[in-house]
């Protein structure tokens, strides 16, 4: 694993991901300097941070697809950039689109992603604990 950093956030990469190619990374709370950073009930609740996350990357926002995660089982096949009130009720996403960052938010579940290098097929997955027990 490998820590970087841009400006004051830090973020983690896995080095057997990065070999495959998949542009991938998990946020830590270091530099956000707030409370729920992508999640809440209204886009003016996280959008700021959504601006924020893009800004860090240099990518467009729309590049990432955010679900509104419940805790539930159902999953989605995301195939183009897609708003989360587009992706209601939603704790995975899957994607064979070269550059869309399928996101997950988790704070005490378990976060996982997945990619299958022979297809260029990933899947992003929020494991809480209404998930994993179905």
């Amino acid at each position: 694993m490998e820590s970087i950093e841009i400006g004051d956030k830090r973020f983690l990469q896995f080095s057997n991901l990065e070999k495959s190619g998949i542009f991938h990374f998990t946020s830590t709370k270091s530099g956000w300097n707030g409370n729920a950073r992508f999640t809440g009930d209204s886009p003016k609740f996280y959008q700021s941070y959504r601006n924020e996350l893009s800004e860090s990357f240099q990518l467009q926002k729309e590049q990432f697809v955010f679900p509104r995660q419940v805790h539930g089982n159902k999953v989605v096949i995301v195939d183009s950039p897609m708003d989360a009130e587009d992706i209601p009720e939603t704790d995975a996403l899957i994607t064979a689109q070269p550059n869309l960052c399928i996101c997950i938010q988790t704070a005490d579940c378990v976060p996982i992603l997945l990619f299958d290098p022979a297809k260029k097929v990933a899947a992003a997955i929020h494991a809480g604990w209404r998930g994993n027990c179905w």
